[in-house]
């Protein structure tokens, strides 16, 4: 596999495993913070930054 094709194998291996996170947050109840730039975020998308 070719260095891109290795990138591309991690990038969506984060992808997945972000999208298992946000997954349990899922049909829950929504709270939204302000970050700094005054932008929404949520606990989901915290979690998945980790």
């Amino acid at each position: 596999m070719d260095k891109s094709g290795c990138y591309l194998a991690i990038a969506h291996q984060l992808a997945d495993a972000a999208g298992e996170i946000i997954r349990t947050y899922f049909r829950t109840e929504l709270n939204i913070e302000t970050k700094a730039d005054e932008s929404p975020v949520t606990i989901a998308d915290r979690e998945a930054e980790r």
